[in-house]
């Protein structure tokens, strides 16, 4: 099975993730300069395990995958919308990249 994107939606990241809505409140130039502190990345990481614990843990999914040769492919939904087309400054900036790094590596 082919898979063309959009096995998650982590859109709900913003919402869901104190210190990210926090952090989103401020301006660019602040959002691009601020740290990823221990806090942000612990619950950016607890976000991801819990996503990936609970869409991959369903019973008929589980079965499926582990009977059917499947490859994934991500788009922007798999770590938010529209990931890849933000500014290079704030595609870059330690934030973004925390994200980027917990969507890839969840621990579950």
């Amino acid at each position: 099975m082919l898979l063309g994107g959009d096995q998650l939606y982590a859109d709900e990241i913003w919402s869901t993730v104190p210190e990210l809505k926090k952090w989103n409140e401020l301006s660019l130039d602040k959002k691009v300069s601020r740290s990823a502190n221990k806090a942000m990345v612990e619950q950016i990481e607890r976000f991801f395990d819990q996503l990936y614990a609970e869409r991959w843990s369903d019973p008929t999914m589980s079965l499926m995958l582990a009977q059917v040769p499947s490859l994934m492919m991500w788009d922007d939904h798999d770590i938010f919308d529209g990931w890849g087309s933000f500014p290079e400054d704030l595609q870059g900036c330690e934030v973004f990249q925390a994200i980027f790094q917990a969507a890839i590596q969840p621990n579950i």
